[in-house]
């Protein structure tokens, strides 16, 4: 998801087969996949960016967390939102996998 024009047109530039945007996310992905909905969303943001990749999944898709950039509350979620579909969801911190990656070898 693309944030503004811009940025969009850049990824596109650079190999993007699909770029979308917030204010159409959910009709784009479902105009892009036939509206099957996507199998895997990388989420770096939380918050109603999560939530909207979680409804924007195919049947049996994941969605991985890795970060709360956007600043939101924490966010829940359950057998509720998960078991109709399959949809399973999987998270880690960016920042403490930094703080305890291993320092790179020597050459």
């Amino acid at each position: 998801m693309a944030s503004t024009e811009a940025k969009a047109a850049y990824a596109l530039k650079y190999g993007y087969d699909e770029v979308f945007r917030p204010d159409t996310f959910d009709e784009d992905v479902r105009r892009a996949t036939g509206g099957r909905g996507v199998d895997l969303v990388l989420d770096p943001l939380g918050g109603d960016t999560l939530r909207r990749g979680l409804g924007a999944l195919a049947a049996f898709g994941r969605l991985v967390s890795f970060g709360n950039a956007g600043g939101e509350a924490p966010w829940q979620v359950g057998q509720t939102e998960l078991y109709g579909r399959g949809h399973s969801v999987a998270g880690f911190s960016v920042l403490s996998l930094a703080q305890t990656a291993p320092p790179p070898r020597a050459p």
